[in-house]
């Protein structure tokens, strides 16, 4: 019996340069199983892109949805999720692309017995030029990237991305038992939280797609940090939100109250119990140790020098 994937993109206002690209490394993947490619439009004021869509698509079956309102990236890839109706399901971003096998491996580490696959990932320009062939290999300290199939990752998943939404896979009745999503965090990283709470993970040491790094898409973990109360607000009382939900979705998952333990000692800038039980993430812990006897005005320049 033939099986199927769901291929999710939320659009907003998207490039039409890097989209047609993107687009087309979907049209282009060699695999057996079937595709069905679900779009959802996130910005009502913008231009209806189904036409292009179908256009550059024309080797799969396309659901477009045209929201009457914004309701942000994490909310439209949660309708997404629900739309799916294939055996697997593919997150997409509007401005990357994929190599031609990205589906084919992912699906097979998903037949392998895993609920969720996450593949290595290249780094191009906005022309499309090869910045960094391997983010894992270019990165060999980062731990996001540094882990293998079969890890338990719940506690750290809980505090760090371990799976960045255009580079993951996941079986679809999985990933649906994971909705609504949350606010607080985004939605990959929910997702990767979840499903290690229910099972094995698999990382593909593979680059199978190409994360398009412009001008319109600072990410990291400073972003939008300005001050050390910035990152109490931003980056420490969302934490503490997650972890509170994953316990009350979760609540027979053992990882579940050590998640919250740490959460709550962040939280609450509590120095003894951040030491206590820094072995949870032990790099954010000595950050945080450290960050209340900081000036503000080096935390500044620390920042824009990392920016």
């Amino acid at each position: 019996m033939e099986e199927n994937v769901s291929v999710i993109i939320s659009l907003y206002k998207p490039n039409k340069v890097f989209l047609e690209k993107q687009l087309e490394s979907i049209n282009n993947q060699i695999c057996e199983e079937s595709i069905t490619v679900f779009i959802h439009d996130d910005c009502p004021d913008d231009d209806n892109w189904e036409s292009f869509a179908r256009q550059h698509l024309s080797k799969h079956k396309v659901i477009y949805y045209k929201s009457p309102v914004n309701l942000g990236y994490v909310k439209a890839f949660e309708h997404l999720v629900t739309l799916a109706d294939g055996d697997y399901v593919a997150f997409c971003d509007q401005d990357d692309e994929w190599e031609p096998n990205r589906v084919a491996k992912g699906v097979s580490a998903l037949r392998a017995g895993y609920g969720l696959a996450v593949c290595d990932r290249a780094i191009i320009d906005a022309d499309g030029n090869i910045e960094i062939k391997s983010w894992k290999t270019a990165h060999p300290k980062s731990i996001e990237c540094n882990w293998a199939s079969g890890d338990n990752l719940t506690i750290p998943a809980a505090f760090r991305c371990y799976a960045i939404g255009m580079a993951t896979m996941a079986k679809t009745s999985l990933v649906k038992q994971f909705t609504p999503f949350p606010t607080c965090t985004g939605h990959d990283k929910w997702i990767a939280l979840c499903a290690s709470a229910c099972g094995p993970c698999a990382y593909i040491n593979e680059p199978l797609v190409k994360y398009r790094r412009h001008g319109k898409n600072v990410t990291g973990l400073f972003h939008g940090i300005a001050c050390k109360n910035d990152w109490y607000t931003e980056r420490v009382e969302p934490s503490f939100d997650l972890a509170q939900e994953f316990a009350k979705r979760f609540p027979d998952c053992k990882e579940a109250k050590q998640i919250l333990n740490f959460a709550e000692a962040r939280r609450n800038r509590n120095l003894r119990g951040l030491i206590k039980l820094a072995k949870y993430e032990p790099t954010l812990a000595t950050f945080e140790i450290l960050l209340p006897f900081l000036p503000d005005s080096i935390f500044k320049q620390l920042i824009k020098m990392m920016g």
